[in-house]
């Protein structure tokens, strides 16, 4: 792979986890015209939002309680807005509360332990039952799964919508099986990653830490669907199976069809692109721009808070592309922490790259990683009356999946 440091000697697995997942959800945004309604419980970098941004979806994004409970409230996004994305001021979940949230701001000042903010929580019904269509609902939420559909149950009855669900890699079966009995009250069948109906208990095995999707029964899924997801998830012969794999994408990436370039990144390069204002953030200044460049700063603190969208658990290089940096921000010694993990030091560049490379086990992964990049100490600028500390271009994820 090129750019990155992971070697041969660790990979994610022979299932193709991320892969497959990534070809799901192109293939399903080809179901939908553009200016389709979407209701995303999930990061505003997720796969799904990606794809639903590039086929021209409006999308109703929100932030999930599971990640305000393992984060904090800073998290909770009420103001970045795109053309087609409506962030808005709640939390999606079992029943209409006030949330009045009071735990220690992830990564803030000591001035933040403590602190209250009151979110409202409300349901798919009464935010949405009102809506003239709905063609997708996504959940990447699955400690909370059963009571949003049963709060939704009014609002998927009417509209139909196709439902995808991102399954944990742990405590998933009890869930998923609940989900299924939940579908199949409401006439909807439920599918794998590769378009297999499930049905029996005894198919569920293997489907934790996976994708699956259900449609309601009178929709039949397209042959071209399926032949997308079948084909991607045979095994070939092992000593043939780069070869199959490589084959199968170039015949992927060379149709036209919107998102076709981001498919193209996600499976060819196996790498992810973020600028800061894609993530949740916290200690990022808004996006300036310098001779075509945009950038952002980080600041007015010297810890700087990101939650990065994680397509499985498994060995990742993480890069952060720099446009400058201040100097005060170099002299000392910068660190960098994931998920709580140990602290490592890290050398920051006047411009260039911060390199860093990481392992999420299995039993831990959640579907994102909380990143603080602390620079010790910042900057101050008269002319703005800023405290800066570097200025980020963009932020890259790579993976390597065992094609062995």
């Amino acid at each position: 792979m090129s750019g990155t440091s992971i070697t041969n000697e660790v990979f994610l697995g022979d299932t193709y986890p991320i892969r497959q997942r990534n070809i799901l959800y192109w293939a399903l945004c080809q179901r939908f015209r553009t200016q389709t309604q979407m209701v995303v419980i999930d990061l505003p970098s997720s796969i799904p939002t990606l794809f639903s941004t590039a086929c021209g979806f409006n999308i109703f994004q929100f932030t999930s309680l599971s990640l305000i409970n393992a984060i904090g409230p800073w998290c909770f996004n009420e103001s970045k807005t795109d053309d087609n994305i409506f962030n808005t001021n709640y939390l999606i979940g079992g029943r209409d509360i006030d949330w009045h949230h009071r735990q220690s701001f992830c990564g803030g000042a000591s001035s933040d332990l403590g602190a209250k903010k009151i979110i409202p929580i409300r349901t798919i019904d009464s935010l949405f039952g009102g809506l003239k269509s709905l063609g997708w609902l996504h959940i990447n939420d699955q400690e909370h799964l059963l009571e949003i559909i049963a709060a939704a149950k009014y609002t998927i009855t009417t509209h139909q919508p196709m439902m995808t669900v991102v399954l944990s890699q742990s405590n998933s079966a009890s869930i998923l099986k609940a989900f299924i009995a939940f579908c199949t009250s409401i006439d909807y069948a439920v599918y794998d990653n590769k378009g297999q109906q499930l049905l029996a208990e005894s198919e569920l095995n293997g489907i934790n830490g996976s994708d699956i999707f259900a449609l309601h029964k009178t929709e039949v899924l397209p042959a071209s669907l399926l032949s997308k997801l079948q084909a991607s998830s045979n095994a070939a012969p092992a000593p043939e199976r780069a070869a199959f794999r490589e084959k199968l994408d170039i015949a992927l990436v060379a149709q036209t069809s919107q998102g076709v370039d981001i498919l193209e990144s996600l499976i060819r390069n196996q790498q992810q692109l973020f600028t800061p204002s894609m993530l949740l953030s916290k200690n990022v200044y808004e996006k300036e721009t310098f001779d075509g460049v945009e950038y952002h700063w980080t600041g007015p603190d010297a810890q700087t808070s990101f939650i990065l969208p994680l397509p499985h658990s498994g060995q990742f290089h993480l890069q952060f592309n720099l446009f400058s940096s201040q100097a005060v921000a170099r002299e000392m010694q910068a660190y960098l922490t994931i998920d709580g993990q140990k602290p490592r030091p890290i050398s920051i560049p006047e411009n260039g790259t911060i390199q860093y490379d990481f392992c999420v086990a299995a039993e831990s992964f959640k579907g994102f990683v909380n990143i603080h990049l602390n620079v010790n100490k910042v900057a101050y600028i008269p002319d703005s009356g800023k405290h800066l500390g570097i200025a980020i271009e963009d932020i890259k994820i790579f993976w390597q999946e065992n094609l062995q």
